[in-house]
């Protein structure tokens, strides 16, 4: 589709001799611009005497081939890597452009038309991009669950403190829920919860009452 062909145009003699007269031939009924089967007829035409041919020809759309190598052996890579202990969102990421790339090579396999060659180099390299932050772990949070835990038994008994420090703890005890529940808090974060919280919980001072001795 969209393409001039290559038509020649051969004058055989009983001579057994061959000329090409394709420049001064005359070809009628081919259309690049329509897809579908077309007749042609060639025409040539020599000392009064015409003689003419025809056949038929079929107008496709191109087929459009893409290359997938790269983006089949960044799936195996893929395939390979470790996502224990990775942060929550870069582990999601990183699954869906796995199965977005799985997707593009079932395509690919099945001649989908519709694919381009830029659908493709753009998912492998999202795909690597991504296998690049498999770095990014997620805290440890033993420390910080046992602070919390600390923590939850003084708020239960909250009114026995001074006002001065409670908001602070408060706050803090949020806070530190918030990173223990944040599937990607790192470890710098957690150790600042853990800390913050600990440091908040020291600062607390009960009221004065000899019979809590």
């Amino acid at each position: 589709l969209g393409q001039e062909p290559n038509f020649k145009v051969l004058a055989h003699y009983n001579s057994g001799y061959t000329k090409d007269v394709t420049k001064d031939a005359t070809i009628e009924g081919f259309d690049s611009s329509k897809e579908g089967v077309q007749n042609v007829t060639a025409s040539y035409t020599e000392n009064d005497v015409t003689k003419t041919v025809s056949f038929t020809v079929t107008v496709e759309k191109p087929s459009q081939s893409v290359d997938t190598d790269v983006l089949q052996y960044a799936l195996e890579l893929a395939d390979k890597a470790d996502t224990n202990g990775v942060v929550v969102s870069v582990v999601e990421r990183f699954e869906a452009l796995k199965a977005q790339a799985q997707e593009i090579l079932n395509r690919a396999a099945a001649g989908d038309e519709t694919l381009t060659q830029e659908t493709v180099d753009q998912t492998w390299q999202d795909l690597i991009n991504v296998m690049q932050y498999l770095s990014f772990k997620q805290g440890d949070k033993t420390d910080l669950e046992k602070v919390i835990a600390l923590a939850a038994t003084m708020e239960t008994n909250i009114d026995a403190y001074m006002d001065e420090g409670k908001q602070a703890f408060t706050d803090a005890l949020a806070a530190a829920r918030d990173v223990y529940a944040d599937g990607d808090a790192m470890q710098d974060e957690v150790n600042q919860a853990w800390r913050g919280l600990l440091e908040a919980m020291a600062n607390l001072r009960l009221k004065p009452d000899k019979s809590a001795l």
